[in-house]
């Protein structure tokens, strides 16, 4: 029944039926209730089977009473108990509580025992519906007629056997006669068995005890060392700190044990703790802490709980074993914990107390009886609710219970229960505490959570715990922590970076912790945070070297280059972005769309050419840098940028087509490609086409490892460090699978080749060594043609441009994606990417950008600063100098395989159906240049989609929406009201005043006056200006129809100095309105203007009536309507006041 682990033995419960299946057949007819069955239970744990009958516990193979097999096996979990701790327990049990004699039918049966053991050794329970079977039958009346009866028959000594589940365990009469041979086989077997557990627990403890002793020396030597050299006594210690327990110092390596050793221990043993925990030694005195608990406790126990406060005593400070503590201990504790009428001083020196407890090696006994009632976790929950002295006792407590293995486990307990309504644990709970503690206003307190979370660094915790503390951590960061606290959270978090590799980077990064504003703290510090730095780098950029390298090469095959060139293009990148770079995700090499941009616009031609490109380009980036035209990558939208990045994909795969098949010939586009492809399929050779397949399933599956859910056995605490190890291990496989299918191919080839010939396309040979630093060629030689500087730049006509802009566009949308919240510096990274460019070229680099898969890596792998990419560069190195004779047997159709994982998850086309249903426009931007970058090229698509977006963009200019509204006012008086959205410029200037004309026009008969609401016109032109001029003077010559509404004043002043402002009607604000009505302008003479006044006044009149000095006022409520031509009107309806 034991794991595979050594540590863990499997807890199953058996289940008897004593009926045999009578109960679920006869019991309804019966007692008039359905029972599935009589239930017996025995407990199945290290390889036995242990139950309670009358005779008191007794134990057999599992399996092998005269019950035979069990009619139900469930498991409970498992224990981490050593044998010899179970056995000393339940030797205990069968002493005393579940000793011969005490069996009860009804109160004290073998489920009760299971019950008692199960808990024990697994953290719960055997189901209820077990435990509960007397009280349900007794609930049925037969049941309650039949209680008294089997209650006497019970307690009749003569007679209890009869009615006792234990008496068919004792009654093997009617079985067969087993021989004495058997009987010895079965006890030797027993007894070797025994010795074997014996043996493994030895081998344990011997294994800690070597571990300890060697720490101990250590620090011994540590100590002296300290007391020779420094000039302050260590007595000078703060006393509330761990002045007097291991040392909040640097921390030391795991020993390491000789050879002998070693062969003296079992090879599965556990592995030591990479660093000794921080617990809190000698800071109480026992004594005065017991007496000041039993004088506060005076008068308020019972017999039975001063006889558990002695056998506290006896227990502490007399340093009797664990067996000195009664069963209800436990009981007398939660007591102390819960009474309200019991002083908070008690609870505190409790804990006191207990903390010292705490370092003893057998103190486990005392946690695992409360793995049922759960009295002290359940107490250390409301954490947050109890005094600071009591806070402050229960951390030191928790805090040295990491000083055994056995009681730290324990802390870190995963099995659930319930607490006032919450499922929780003990690693819940604990985290819990160290949280608060941590984050509380008392340095003593904040003390013991660093430590204690120091502690819980120092195991391997789940990721969701890693999480938790490591959000704490950067919380207190955020003030002023003092130099002990702050050096010990700076460990703590450096071991969670390596703990949960993918998360607590993730959250540092989110929340943008930066450790380096505490340099200077003090020189341990510096050192940590150094430390701290370094260890990331490091694994960031061996993640990033482990991608790019492999990826470089297989950039410089898309581009017809050799393996080397993608090299060439790595190192420089890395070397010059961390010293100029901003962002330390971003990584500068080559790239797919660097690549196939390359070979549009380097086609048939020598590398002389891709070198001067790469030159070219990187001033370019510079002089766009220095004249700050950054801002023109704005101009492509993200529509255009997807269609243009999946049209490089399609264009990618399609060129690889041929290595992946193993067909050889040239071809310009994708049509073409798959043209040639078809006329050539007779020609596809076999062996590349499966090992390229081979290839891109292995990289596909890869890619998701990191993603796989190996948390196997999620209720087994003992799982837990494995489970973080095999996360961390298919993280860096899924991380590294370019180099590692490029490797498996290679050594395939490899041995195929020297074994007679390689059945596959390979590189071929590849010129060794670092790359020669030179001035990029400005001419170059092909065939009898020489090109001059101005013939290669005329061949690469519109790329000059189009390449700069690209790459500028990927680095500043990289840098933009991973700045973590804070501002950009373009112009500093096209600085830096134009250096990186220009400086590649004397080391015969192709042109280089960001790459988001790259800095997908380098960010996931935890990255603190662009140092990282020095590892990168120093790899590139290395590669060149030792490695480049081996890239003659990677496969093509390896490379081939690389290139289209890498770049078919950037084809993004459900992009255009999410477009199309917010943004049509947007949705027909980002498919016509995927169309047209497909047939046409990349260039031209971009182009296009460029263009297409500044259509747009201009188009509101030329156009402006203008808003109609068909007004009256409070006299019934007609008039349009025109609401332009925006300024006015020379293209809309015809288009604005054709509207007015048209509205005029139809609204001619009426002579209804057009108002134009300026409000938004905030900028206008000359063009604009002299239009509008035009026309209200046209429309103004015999009334005045055309008006001018919330004129700016910029706008005012432009009209007076470029127009005869005469020739404009101005209204102040729509208070006005009404006045343009009745001054003659619309009226024959004045007279009838006069007439028309009073006319309106009587039919729309507001009438006041005055009563006990009271007005009521009749009111106008505006109501708009829309009329038929989509225009809105507006009137005003009467509506009486509450008074009248």
């Amino acid at each position: 029944m034991e794991t595979a682990g050594n540590a863990s033995s499997t807890v199953e419960l058996y289940i008897y039926d004593l009926s045999r299946g009578m109960a679920a057949t006869m019991s309804r007819s019966v007692i008039g209730r359905h029972i599935e069955g009589i239930w017996h239970t025995a407990i199945v744990a290290f390889g036995r089977e242990y139950y309670f009958g009358p005779a008191g516990i007794q134990t057999s193979r599992p399996g092998g009473t005269v019950l035979g097999k069990p009619d139900k096996v469930e498991k409970l979990g498992d224990t981490y108990l050593s044998y010899s701790l179970f056995f000393e327990y339940i030797n205990g049990l069968g002493t005393f509580k579940f000793a011969p004699g005490t069996y009860n039918l009804l109160k004290h049966n073998c489920n009760c025992f299971s019950e008692e053991v199960s808990i024990f050794l697994s953290g719960k329970g055997i189901p209820k519906y077990i435990l509960d079977l007397p009280e349900e039958i007794f609930q049925t009346p037969i049941g309650q007629e039949l209680k008294p009866l089997i209650e006497t028959l019970f307690n009749s000594p003569g007679r209890a056997v009869l009615f006792t589940v234990g008496q068919i365990f004792l009654d093997s009469g009617n079985q067969r006669e087993v021989s004495p041979e058997y009987e010895l086989l079965n006890e030797a077997i027993e007894e070797a068995r025994l010795n074997s557990i014996a043996l493994e627990e030895r081998r344990n403890e011997l294994n800690e005890k070597l571990a300890k002793e060697d720490r101990k020396k250590k620090k011994k030597k540590k100590k002296e060392k300290k007391q020779k050299g420094s000039k302050e006594s260590t007595s000078d210690t703060n006393s509330t700190g761990p002045s007097n327990c291991t040392e909040m110092a640097e921390s030391e390596a795991a020993p390491q044990l000789t050879e002998a050793q070693l062969l003296s221990l079992d090879e599965n043993t556990e592995s030591l703790p990479a660093e000794p925990p921080i617990v809190f030694k000698d800071l109480v005195d026992l004594k005065a802490e017991y007496e000041a608990l039993s004088n506060l406790l005076q008068g308020k126990l019972n017999e039975d709980e001063k006889v558990c406060l002695e056998e506290l005593q006896q227990y502490v400070l007399e340093n009797e074993g664990s067996w000195a503590l009664g069963d209800t201990f436990l009981n007398f504790v939660g007591r102390i914990l819960e009474d309200q009428s019991v002083p908070s001083d008690a609870r505190v020196k409790l804990f006191n107390i207990l903390s010292v407890a705490a370092l003893k090696d057998d103190v486990i006994l005392l946690l695992h009886q409360d793995r049922r009632e759960h009295i002290i976790m359940n107490y250390a929950y409301d954490f947050d609710r109890h005094p600071q002295e009591e806070q402050l006792a229960l951390t030191q407590f928790m805090t040295n219970l990491f000083e055994n293995l056995s009681s730290s486990e324990w802390l870190l307990y995963i099995s659930l229960w319930q607490h006032e309504n919450q499922s929780i644990s003990n690693i819940r709970v604990t985290t819990k505490v160290a949280i608060h503690a941590l984050l509380s206003s008392s340095t003593d307190l904040q003390t013991r959570g660093a430590a204690l979370i120091h502690n819980l660094a120092c195991k391997e915790v789940f990721d969701d715990v890693a999480a938790e503390l490591t959000m704490a951590l950067c919380q207190y960061f955020n003030g002023n922590p003092e130099e002990e606290q702050l050096y010990v959270c700076m460990k703590s978090l450096a071991r969670l970076t390596q703990v949960s590799t993918h998360y607590v980077p993730m959250i540092i990064k989110m929340v943008g912790l930066k450790p380096s504003k505490f340099q200077g703290t003090s020189e341990r510090v510096d050192e940590q945070i150094e430390q701290f730095d370094g260890v990331s780098d490091l694994v960031a950029g061996i993640s990033l070297g482990l991608t790019v390298i492999p990826q470089s090469i297989a950039y410089a095959a898309l581009a017809r280059l050799t393996a080397q060139y993608g090299l060439y293009s790595c190192f420089v990148g890395a070397f010059v972005y961390p010293i100029l770079g901003t962002i330390k995700e971003v990584s500068i090499g080559p790239s797919s769309l660097m690549s196939l941009l390359t070979l549009e616009y380097t086609r048939n031609m020598p590398v002389d050419f891709i070198v001067l490109f790469c030159f070219l380009a990187g001033c370019v980036e510079l002089l766009m840098g220095l004249f700050r035209l950054g801002f023109l990558v704005d101009f492509i939208s993200i529509p255009v940028t997807s269609g243009f990045t999946s049209a490089t994909s399609i264009i990618i795969i399609a060129t690889q087509l041929q290595g992946l098949l193993g067909l050889k010939f040239k071809a310009d586009s994708v049509v073409d490609n798959l043209v040639k492809i078809s006329k050539n399929i007779q020609n596809v050779r076999l062996p590349d086409f499966a090992l390229g397949l081979s290839s891109i399933a292995f990289l596909l599956f890869f890619r998701k490892l990191k993603d796989f859910n190996c948390c196997v056995g999620k209720d087994d605490s003992g799982q837990q460090g494995r489970t973080v190890l095999m996360k961390k291990v298919l993280w860096f496989l899924s991380i590294c699978r370019n180099a590692l299918v490029i490797l498996i191919a290679s050594t395939i080839a490899f041995c195929l080749e020297k074994r007679g010939g390689s059945p596959f396309i390979l590189s071929g040979k590849i010129v060794s060594g670092l790359p020669t630093m030179a001035l990029p060629p400005f001419s170059s030689q092909v065939g009898n043609q020489t090109y001059t500087f101005v013939d290669m730049c005329y061949q690469y006509g519109t790329g000059l441009i189009v390449l700069p802009l690209v790459s500028v566009l990927a680095n500043v949308s990289i840098a933009k994606a991973y700045a973590s919240g804070s501002t950009v510096n373009a112009t500093q990274e096209m600085l830096t990417l134009g250096l990186c460019n220009i400086i590649g070229s004397f080391f015969s680099s192709m042109p280089t950008a960001g790459a988001f898969t790259r800095s997908a890596v380098v960010s996931a792998s935890g990255v603190r600063t662009p140092l990282a990419g020095l590892y990168v560069g120093i790899m590139s190195l290395l590669a060149l100098s030792f490695l480049t004779p081996y890239f003659y047997y990677i496969p093509r159709a390896t490379l081939a395989a690389v290139l289209i994982s890498a770049v078919i998850f950037l084809i993004d086309l459900r992009i255009i159906k999410l477009l199309w249903n917010g943004c049509k426009r947007d949705a027909i931007a980002a498919t016509v240049t995927f169309l047209v970058s497909v047939i046409f090229g990349v260039e031209v698509g971009l182009l296009i989609g460029a263009i297409f977006n500044l259509i747009y963009i201009i188009r509101p200019s030329a156009r402006p929406q203008i808003e109609m509204i068909e007004c009256k006012t409070q006299l019934g008086n007609k008039y349009i009201m025109l609401k332009p959205d925006s300024g006015l410029f020379y293209p809309a200037a015809n288009y604005f005043c054709n509207k007015i004309v048209g509205i005029a026009n139809k609204y001619a008969e009426n002579n209804i006056p057009i108002i134009v609401n300026c409000e938004r016109i905030r900028n206008i032109d000359y063009t604009s200006i002299k239009s509008i001029e035009v026309l209200s003077r046209n429309m103004n010559a015999e009334k005045k129809r055309l008006w001018f509404l919330n004129v700016h004043p910029d706008t005012f002043e432009s009209i007076g100095s470029l127009a005869n402002s005469k020739n404009f009607s101005f209204i102040h604000d729509e208070d006005n309105i009404p006045e343009i009505f009745y001054d003659g302008t619309f009226t024959g003479n004045a007279e009838e203007g006069k007439e028309k006044l009073l006319e309106n006044s009587l039919a729309n009149a507001t009438f006041t009536s005055v009563k006990d000095n009271e007005k009521s006022t009749e009111t106008f409520d505006k109501i708009v309507t829309k009329l038929e031509d989509g225009a809105e009107e507006t009137a005003f309806t009467l509506s009486p006041s509450s008074k009248t």
